[in-house]
């Protein structure tokens, strides 16, 4: 091997570039609105590049709210309320309805169902042909009317073997031979918990309150209170007078403007109950 100082200049000079190549430290690629930019070695900080770095920062931090206001203009235009508000994520089939000033939770699934005004739904919601009325309020994580499986007369419980779903490969029967869905009714002014499940065909009443965590699979009486696997009614929420008070008046059915002028019955059921005794 020849000696350092038989080197040619040349060489000497490309052992020089391989050193400083190798300590070169190696730049990823940055995503920039999408693409995959590569920065160019050495590149120099620039009051232009500056400024285009801040604005993609900016941009990202408002791509979620940009997609958002357009998922929720989407939704406008399709279900025709301007009051209509919703999140992202979302995905509403469109033979779904919507009253007035109605609030959709992010990844909530709407299937083949109505929502009355002033109703509510929170996030990771699932609804399926549920016909729910006017200012309920539907917490998170809720089943209603999920799809149910055969449980007798049958070797198998899979959907394979009694629906007819090519694209999923599902083709041994001709034809569905059991019906996963079926039309779950919820009243006025319902409150349903966080976890909670309503099974198909179910009919809950107005005014009822459904705990956190229940599972409800028969139907609940107006103004019910029900809790538990699976949901008992504990007890009314009112007594035999208010609760006539609150037939008599049906105040869920009325106008907005009433609703504003009589706020008062709204707060205190006695004054309901008066208003309602009273003759009005």
């Amino acid at each position: 091997m020849p000696d350092s100082g038989e080197w040619s200049t040349a060489s000497r000079r490309g052992a020089r570039r391989r050193r400083v190549a190798y300590r070169r430290p190696h730049r990823q690629p940055r995503a920039v609105r999408g693409r995959k930019v590569l920065p160019q070695v050495g590149q120099k900080s620039t009051p232009v590049n500056r400024i285009m770095r801040q604005s993609d920062r900016v941009m990202n931090a408002l791509a979620p709210a940009l997609a958002a206001r357009r998922d929720r203009r989407r939704a406008q235009a399709r279900h025709g309320s301007l009051l209509f508000d919703i999140e992202r994520e979302v995905r509403v089939s469109d033979d779904s309805t919507f009253g007035k000033a109605c609030r959709i939770g992010a990844r909530v699934h709407v299937d083949r169902s109505t929502l009355g005004r002033f109703s509510y739904v929170d996030s990771d919601t699932r609804i399926h042909r549920a016909r729910i009325g006017d200012f309920c309020s539907i917490a998170t994580r809720v089943a209603i009317g999920p799809p149910n499986h055969p449980t007798e007369g049958r070797s198998s419980t899979h959907p394979a073997f009694y629906l007819h779903r090519p694209n999923w490969g599902y083709n041994f029967v001709a034809t569905d031979t059991h019906e996963e869905y079926r039309d779950t009714i919820i009243g006025h002014d319902v409150w349903i918990g966080a976890g909670t499940t309503i099974l198909g065909g179910v009919r809950i009443g107005n005014g009822c309150i459904v705990g956190a965590g229940a599972v409800v699979t028969r139907d609940l009486e107006p103004f019910s209170i029900a809790v538990g696997v699976p949901a008992k009614t504990l007890r009314k929420r009112f007594s035999e007078r208010q609760i006539a008070a609150l037939w008599d008046v049906s105040w869920w059915d009325r106008e907005d403007q009433w609703l504003r002028e009589n706020i008062a019955l709204i707060e205190d059921i006695e004054a309901l109950v008066a208003y309602s005794e009273g003759g009005a």
